[in-house]
């Protein structure tokens, strides 16, 4: 059989293998594969590696370039290539042949890759500690869109803003809330849409039209008119958000419902306290009552559920009610993270949403589970730390991608 090209067999290596290229070289390697070749198609993919003139750089290449192949091992060494031989000790032959040869390949591939990375790691810690310290979460800040498309960028310094042509008057009460004042006269029909958007690593408070508050979490956004009309008060969100809802009532004194779309469920209330998570990466869509009463309704079965002071409905598939653990799922609010027995997939969803990055980790770090209350105006060493001292971690932070590598 002919060689696959040297560029040919580093493509497969890397995971880039086009078009027939994966099947043209796994046949070669299950074949009388040439050794040295690989090795040296591998110590050249090294060698590259090695003279990049970023060193943060070359160390994310190298660990990019070795997490590939620990993620493709088991594929390697399971099984040879499906191909059609019918005589068993033919495919034996195969089979031990092939084991051999992506053994030898593995075994140069940790020598060179795993023990200098692992060595990278260890030697680096101080100074990956040193540049997760420096990730802290931005300050109080939001993104205003108006209805003509123009955006608005508010912090927690803003001050008075009028924009006449909007409608539009935004001020700062004596609590250092956003207070949205709509300029559109009682009689007008008019009716205008803003959205408000807050960055990762930001969130913010406002006051809508109707004097309900939303305290907004990082990367959440809500819809609202600038002038609720007479027979409902209706907006949409996404991410998550505390509400503090007003009672109105229209001029014959009839209640007038507020009313909350997420992309699952509709929640309707008239005067009450309630948190909503509704975030798209989350398993479930949360609804949790502080005080007073909410009628929650799934949009798909149309399914409507009830809710109680301290109660948690939880949509997946269906409606799942808890008792809920208000100090947890409201810490957000006053600025902390609360985490009870919580498991690594949703802590990491929560710092990542917080503090701009990313945490990969393998199935293996799974079972791990954290208890503690850390505020969300430290660094994220803290709580990574003190994810080291349950288990013993390697802690990689590839500054460029903004990711952080957790590993055994």
């Amino acid at each position: 059989m002919v060689k696959p090209s040297k560029e040919t067999l580093i493509r497969y290596l890397k995971g880039n293998a086009e078009g027939d290229e994966k099947g043209i070289v796994e046949l070669y390697l299950s074949m009388d594969m040439d050794s040295s070749y690989l090795e040296a198609c591998i110590r050249e993919v090294w060698q590259e590696l090695e003279q990049t003139n970023d060193p943060e750089d070359d160390h994310e290449e190298k660990l990019k370039f070795y997490q590939l192949f620990e993620s493709r091992k088991p594929e390697f060494i399971q099984y040879p290539p499906n191909l059609p031989f019918k005589e068993n000790k033919k495919r034996f032959s195969l089979t031990s042949n092939w084991i051999s040869s992506i053994a030898a390949a593995l075994i140069l591939i940790s020598s060179i890759l795993f023990l200098k990375n692992f060595w990278h790691q260890e030697s680096s810690n101080p100074e990956t500690f040193d540049k997760i310290t420096r990730i802290e979460p931005n300050r109080d800040q939001a993104e205003l869109i108006l209805p003509n498309g123009d955006k608005i960028t508010l912090t927690e310094q803003s001050e008075e803003i009028l924009l006449p042509n909007a409608h539009l008057k935004i001020e700062k009460n004596e609590a250092g809330e956003i207070i949205y004042r709509s300029l559109i006269p009682k009689s007008a029909q008019l009716t205008t849409w803003n959205t408000i958007n807050t960055p990762i690593a930001g969130r913010f408070q406002i006051i809508l039209p109707d004097g309900s508050k939303a305290i907004l979490n990082a990367a959440s956004s809500i819809r609202y008119p600038q002038k609720f009309p007479s027979h409902e008060r209706r907006i949409s969100m996404k991410g998550e958000v505390y509400f503090e809802i007003e009672k109105g009532v229209d001029p014959q004194e009839r209640q007038i419902p507020f009313i909350v779309e997420t992309d699952k469920q509709e929640i309707q209330v008239l005067g009450t306290k309630f948190n909503v998570n509704a975030y798209s990466d989350e398993p479930f869509t949360s609804t949790t009552l502080v005080e007073g009463s909410v009628q929650v309704k799934a949009k798909e079965s149309a399914e409507i559920i009830l809710l109680k002071p301290g109660q948690e409905a939880r949509l997946g598939n269906n409606f799942q009610l808890f008792d809920a653990d208000l100090d947890a799922l409201l810490a957000w609010k006053s600025g902390d993270f609360y985490f009870q027995q919580e498991d690594l997939s949703s802590i990491s969803r929560k710092l990542s949403r917080w503090y701009g990055v990313d945490i990969s980790y393998p199935k293996s770090l799974q079972h791990i589970r954290l208890t503690g209350v850390f505020s969300k105006s430290a660094s994220l060493s803290t709580i990574i730390e003190s994810l080291k001292n349950i288990h013993t971690l390697h802690v990689t932070y590839l500054a460029k991608e903004r990711r952080i590598v957790l590993q055994e």
